[in-house]
């Protein structure tokens, strides 16, 4: 929303200067003046031009671009859109915008008709001639998000006018304490070279009249290095009595407390600022805090290397006197924080003396405290903490030791008062179902405003709820009877509603607290979720900016109801829909504005674009090729920001960016810029080593580290990486034997997945050391480089000259930040650690992917003990805090024995988490025998626990399942979620039919189908097909993915999906393709070989891993390379053994990226330059938009 506050600010400043009175509340608000998007058959004007552009100019004299240049050809594209424009206006306007005595007449009606391109052509004369309460509504179509218009804008702008703005621009953002948009601040500081110069000539002067802090996110990591040391000196070394003297200096010092709040989100900026910092001052171990140098705004984001140079009392003095300050360091990261939090101890001593505070004074520091310190701080300071320390994002083992210690010093929860509930705040999460369960309701009802607040797992809400439902019988009565008012009340806790609570609810109440079902819908299932679409009913179209993610949940069949004005009326609020369903609705702009090819077509521009939101990825790769070239940076901005794009995608939005670029050869990239580089974003990850290796030095070390911090590498081959490390090493002059410094690895980033054995070979050990934590925890980080570092780790203690067992001498926080490297460690070198070690580092192991083998070890240790009077070892038995501790990951690590020693409180409170972890056949009987056990029988098995049961239901053997109690919604969810063997299936299926949605399958809904998911394999052809069309229809994109299908089965479904999207399948939209997902598996040879490349593009790699290798074969090997990595990799072994050797290579080239985007599988844009040149600055032709923006401002000064 920053952006649209700039807006505002645009239009303030363009109505500021006093001589405009016009009435500005007759300008509509903003949907009125957005561009208006015009079918190409509309009705041209009837103009008498001989020519349409007659009054109209493209560029000031002398600046028109040179024949064949990449800026003429924008402008015959521009000229055919801008023709196409014109004609459709009526012609008393184009009169009006053709001639300056008429102008004045125009009237606001008319100015909401004109698309904000045909501003760029007007002449000075008729912009100084429009009415002045028409300059607020042109000013909003001016300066709607085009950063690059912008940039143009305030070029040509007079400079005390630049100044001036800049001014109010600064004063704008301080009074609402947030920052100017980065894009924003990056085309400020493009103006301001162009008015005064290269960067590297700035003074002091002219950084107080540019406010230089305040744009700081917008100075690129070249331009920080080039600011003069007096420029640095004089930022930071701000003193307390600048602000009686210069007002400017008072506000940049706020700003500068503020300054890197926003840095984080670039490494390349965070490294250079650091550089010229240090250039200025010194190393970081020569800074004090008494000095006049204000470096507290730089330590919370410096990387490990400077930390590692601060001294201990620097760091005591810098936590003491800044870090409680609300904002400070809010991103610091938890390696960062193990760094500052060893100085502290240096001076303070063990975190387990220190007092109260010290601890609430530690701010975000709270989140990296060790366990040991948690277990032990003394009570009275634990019990002034527990808020402070609740509100910090603790890890797993974190919030169990917190919990635990809740109830140490609490007492039984049963006796627990409200005010006990909110001193522990959000700890409360961290205490264990059986805890929640023992409270009075009385008291939960007393604390739901705070509980309300916070986020519980959905079962520990549920046990929540259900107190809620005890205490508010009497006063909100059942809840069919809640109103709007009570589920607001609810807030976080309305994700314990079960489904049957949801059915209860009324479609007023249900409507009228939306966002609060908006802002938990994670913690619901899918059947409750598709309930309150299905309760809103047709309202549900109009609520679609509100519902949010909820639009995921809405039936297929019901998304033809959805019309363009819907999508609309959600303006710059677009929900995040599905790719299915984004594949479907897109058609609907597609049918608005027209074929994108048609290069007359003013409707794909930044501002519509930006407008369709997540519904732009259902774009096809032959749509998205067909964008604008015109235009093209902005949109291309817009396009890489998103996040949920397909690789393939991702891959084609590379090609457009050097399309838009005029790049045809590797060669064109040694004029390609790091401004230019920032347009490609994420898609940079495909940059090719060639084209790498064209790019001036500084260029391609900016490109590197783009790819190493936000390329999109999802589900790409360990080749991609190793590629572009191939140029990294070229271009950071490592292609030898020279060893690798920090800054290398930083730049490098996910790159170092890459790396050969030799080259982590090349990382010194301090180096290593200070990398250590980042390194490991890259989940692409192969085994053999593990292997490598988990070496180098052991020689850095000795090994194997001093040591047998080095991995005895390795101290805490090496282990600690090794995490997933252990797996590069043997088995039996892991026993060797130290048990206090692996409880050290529990909480940064939580969330981490270990190796089977390393689980096992770190488990055992975890819980090995040492028994002095009879020196041997002893194993403790599992609690709920430790279980809680490992999380679903590392508790899977948990041995059949320590599954059996286990109490039954620890049972029941651990069933949860250990129900979401991957465990082997032996973990899953014996804990489905204690939970049968626990509970008696599987009779007595509610929803609720079925559903904490997760995978381990899937233990039961034929007579338990006969048992099951399968009547709920809940219950059935919870059990189609996992996945069952053909016997058991069989028996699922005769309970659903008996106790839940009747023996006719003819007769189940679309709600039963969701429900139970995955058992729909053990249904027969027959009964599959007699679901009703319609409930296919809704329930489709489930079936689409429901593994262990029979091809028989999936004939079926291919037969009811014909029924539903039509018989012929190469005819099919690709939303109807990615719908049907594995339904495909079941049709027949000729469908299969005939789709198209969309289709293969979209379809989900969690289908294509279903199909019968049989039928997979069916695919041609140019289709099997159409696959991007994702799809590719999704292939298994057995299925790829069933395809041809074409085939497989062709699958093979898929897995490892080689199978790159031709002009030959993607329609190449018809609007693309014919003649490319390498010039790649700003097109000249935006220079005729800044002009009139120029002139408007102008006639404002008069």
């Amino acid at each position: 929303m920053i952006k649209y506050h700039f807006l505002t600010l645009m239009v303030i400043l363009l109505v500021f200067h006093g001589t405009v009175h016009g009435n500005r509340n007759s300008t509509a608000g903003t949907r009125k003046f957005n561009s208006t998007a015009v079918k190409p058959s509309a009705r041209p004007n009837n103009s008498g031009a001989s020519n349409v552009f007659d009054g109209f100019q493209f560029y000031q004299p002398g600046q028109a671009p040179k024949p064949g240049s990449r800026d003429a050809q924008l402008e015959q594209h521009a000229k055919k859109r801008l023709e196409a424009m014109l004609k459709r206006l009526p012609t008393d306007l184009l009169n009006k915008l053709r001639n300056a005595n008429l102008t004045e007449n125009i009237t606001m009606q008319e100015v909401a008709k004109i698309p904000a391109e045909v501003f760029r052509i007007l002449k000075p004369e008729v912009v100084k001639s429009f009415p002045n309460d028409t300059f607020k509504a042109i000013a909003h179509k001016l300066f709607r998000g085009q950063s690059t218009v912008l940039a143009h804008f305030l070029k040509l702008t007079s400079r005390h006018m630049f100044l001036d703005m800049i001014k109010q621009t600064a004063t704008f953002f301080t009074a609402m304490k947030k920052r100017i948009p980065k894009d924003y601040a990056a085309a400020i500081i493009i103006a301001a070279k162009a008015h005064f110069g290269p960067i590297n000539r700035w003074n002091i002067d002219l950084m107080s009249k540019v406010r230089l802090p305040y744009l700081f996110n917008g100075l690129s990591p070249q331009d920080f290095g080039k600011l003069p040391v007096a420029i640095w000196k004089k930022i930071l070394t701000l003193k307390d009595q600048y602000p009686r003297l210069f007002p400017f200096i008072a506000v940049a010092i706020i700003t500068i407390r503020l300054l890197f709040l926003v840095l984080p989100n670039t490494r390349c900026q965070r490294l250079a600022i650091l550089k010229g910092v240090i250039k200025a001052f010194g190393q970081p171990n020569t800074w004090t805090i008494a000095s006049d140098f204000r470096s507290y705004v730089i330590l919370p984001y410096m990387d490990v290397k400077y930390l590692k140079l601060i001294t201990p009392q620097y760091a005591a003095a810098f936590v003491r006197t800044y870090l409680k300050t609300a904002g400070i360091a809010a991103n610091l990261p938890r390696e960062a924080g193990h760094i500052i939090l060893k100085k502290l101890t240096q001076v303070w001593g063990s975190p387990k003396t220190w007092n109260r505070t010290v601890i609430n004074g530690l701010g975000v520091l709270r989140k990296v405290l060790p366990l040991s310190t948690l277990q032990n701080l003394p009570k009275d300071i634990l019990k002034d903490s527990f808020k402070e320390l609740g509100r910090e994002a603790l890890k797993a083992a974190q919030r169990a030791a917190l919990g635990k210690r809740a109830i140490e010093l609490y007492g039984s929860p049963k006796n627990w008062s409200a005010a006990d509930l909110s001193a522990i705040g959000s700890v409360a999460r961290s205490v264990g179902k059986s805890a929640l369960a023992q409270l009075d309701s009385s008291v939960v009802l007393e604390s739901l405003s705070n509980l309300s607040t916070i986020g519980f797992e959905r079962q520990n809400g549920r046990v929540l709820l259900n107190h809620i439902k005890s205490a508010t019988k009497s006063n909100w009565g059942q809840v069919k009877s809640w109103t709007s008012s009570h589920l607001r009340q609810l807030g976080s806790l309305v994700g314990g509603l079960s489904t049957s609570d949801v059915d209860q609810l009324s479609k007023d109440a249900i409507r009228d607290s939306i966002q609060t079902f908006r802002d938990n819908a994670k913690n619901l299932r899918k059947v409750a979720r598709r309930k309150i679409i299905q309760k809103l009913g047709p309202d549900f179209r109009t609520m679609l900016a509100n519902i949010s993610d909820l639009v995921q949940d809405i039936p297929f069949q019901n998304l033809s109801d959805i019309t363009f004005d819907d999508l609309d009326a959600t303006g710059d609020s677009q929900p995040k829909w599905s790719k299915g369903q984004a594949l479907k609705l897109i058609n609907l702009y597609l049918d608005q504005y027209g074929e994108i090819s048609n290069t007359s077509s003013s409707n794909y521009g930044f501002e519509n674009i930006q407008k369709m939101g997540s519904l732009i990825t259902g774009m096809t790769r032959a749509n998205l090729s067909q964008l604008p070239f015109d235009g093209c940076i902005d949109t291309l901005t817009v396009l890489t920001a998103r996040d949920d794009w397909s690789i393939g995608q991702v891959r084609l939005l590379y090609r457009m960016f050097k399309i838009c670029m005029a790049i045809t050869t590797p060669q064109n990239f040694s004029s390609i810029t790091t401004d230019n580089l920032a347009i490609a974003g994420q898609a940079l990850s495909f940059l090719k080593p060639e084209e790498i290796g064209n790019m001036t030095n500084e260029t391609c070390r900016e490109a590197i580290r783009l790819i190493g911090s936000s390329g999109n590498f999802n589900g790409t081959h360990i080749r991609a990486y190793q590629r572009r490390l191939i140029a990294a090493l070229k271009c950071y002059e490592k292609n030898n034997d020279k060893n690798f410094t920090d800054d290398d690895i930083l730049s490098f980033g996910k790159l170092v997945c890459g790396m050969q054995v030799s080259h982590i070979k090349r990382i010194p050990n301090d180096v290593l050391s200070n990398q250590l934590y980042s390194i490991c925890r890259l989940r692409c980080l192969p085994l053999d480089l593990k292997k490598e570092i988990a070496n180098r780790t052991k020689m850095a203690v000795g090994y194997p000259i001093n040591m047998a067992n080095p991995i005895q001498a390795l101290p805490s926080e090496t282990v600690r930040d090794l995490g997933p490297c252990l797996d590069g460690f043997t088995p039996a070198e892991l026993n060797n650690l130290n048990p206090d070690t692996i409880r050290f580092s529990a909480d940064s192991f939580n969330g981490e992917k270990f190796a089977a083998a390393t689980k096992a070890v770190i488990v055992s240790k975890y819980f090995e003990t040492y028994n002095v009077s009879r020196r041997r070892r002893a194993t403790a038995t599992a609690t709920t805090s430790d279980v809680l501790s490992l999380g679903s990951d590392l508790s899977s690590g948990l041995t059949v024995a320590d599954i059996n020693k286990m109490d039954d409180a620890t049972f029941a409170d651990s069933v949860q988490t250990l129900g979401q972890a991957s465990l082997t056949a032996d973990q899953i009987n014996a804990l489905a025998l204690r939970a049968k056990q626990y509970w008696k029988s599987v009779e007595n098995l509610s929803p609720d626990v079925l559903s904490s049961l997760g995978v381990i239901m899937t233990g039961f053997n034929a007579s338990d399942i006969a048992k099951l109690n399968l009547t709920d919604d809940d219950a059935v969810a919870a059990a189609g979620r996992q996945v069952w063997t053909s016997a058991q299936l069989t028996g699922l299926i005769a309970k659903i039919k008996s106790d839940y949605a009747g023996s006719d399958v003819a007769t189940w809904t679309a709600s039963h189908f969701l429900a139970i998911r995955n058992m729909i394999a053990g249904l027969s052809t027959s009964d599959l097909g007699k679901m009703k069309q319609d409930v296919y229809q809704n329930t489709a994109d489930t079936l689409g993915v429901v593994p262990g299908m029979s091809l028989a089965q999936l004939q079926q479904l291919c037969s009811k999906a014909k029924s539903a999207f039509g018989n012929s399948v190469p005819s099919w939209d690709t939303s109807s393709v990615r719908t049907a997902g594995v339904a495909l598996g079941g049709c027949d040879a000729s469908d299969l070989s005939s789709l198209g490349n969309d289709a293969i593009n979209v379809l989900k790699p969690d289908a294509i891993k279903l199909f019968p290798g049989s039928q997979l074969a069916k695919f041609s090997s140019a289709q099997i390379g159409q696959f991007d990595e994702s799809q590719a990799s999704a292939v298994t072994a057995t299925q790829k053994s069933s395809l041809s050797t074409a085939q497989a290579q062709a699958l093979t080239q898929a897995q490892q990226g080689d199978n790159y985007v031709t002009d030959s599988a993607t329609s190449s844009p018809t609007n693309a330059p014919v003649n490319p040149t390498t010039q790649s600055s700003a097109t000249a032709i935006r220079a005729g938009l800044s002009l009139i923006a120029t002139t408007i401002v102008t006639a404002l000064m008069l």
